[in-house]
């Protein structure tokens, strides 16, 4: 297996193109953070009256901790953020996030209610739009290196 993803990563078009690997990694994370925010939801609900009650503020609480883990995971595996804005990069990776979870949320309703998907092929085409949105957002506006942040905020004032 390590000799497999070994020579996925050296291969000629991820070579050529770095965000393939950014790609696959986020994608990973992803999966990983959804297993985490299911585990801390079923957790929070399985076993307290209060959080099975109240199961939204239950599915809150597993969001919040699963885009947490994504937002650390992604700044450095991923996209190998170094800077220390994690007070700007944070809130713009929980907006981004919220706002893939109303376009989930928005393409599984639609789906299922008006086109009659069966819930779990709309849930994967869902899922499927919101991954690239969230990863070209994240990529283009939360870990933007800050070089060319600095570069545009230059030009802007020069015109």
């Amino acid at each position: 297996m390590k000799k497999l993803i070994k020579n996925l990563a050296n291969h000629e078009q991820v070579v050529k193109r770095p965000y393939i690997k950014q790609f696959v990694k986020f994608a990973i994370i992803g999966a990983g953070n959804t297993f985490l925010h299911l585990g801390v939801y079923l957790g929070l609900t399985r076993s307290s009256e209060y959080w099975n009650e109240h199961y939204l503020w239950a599915n809150l609480v597993a969001f919040v901790v699963s885009a947490s883990s994504s937002y650390i995971l992604n700044k450095n595996w991923t996209f190998k953020d170094k800077s220390k804005r994690i007070h700007i990069q944070y809130p713009k990776f929980i907006a981004v996030s919220s706002i893939g979870l109303l376009i989930n949320e928005t393409i599984l309703y639609l789906l299922v209610t008006h086109f009659e998907f069966y819930d779990l092929i709309a849930m994967a085409i869902a899922i499927g739009v919101v991954l690239f949105w969230n990863f070209v957002i994240n990529r283009l506006w939360t870990f933007r290196p800050q070089e060319k942040n600095e570069n545009k905020k230059l030009q802007n004032t020069e015109l």
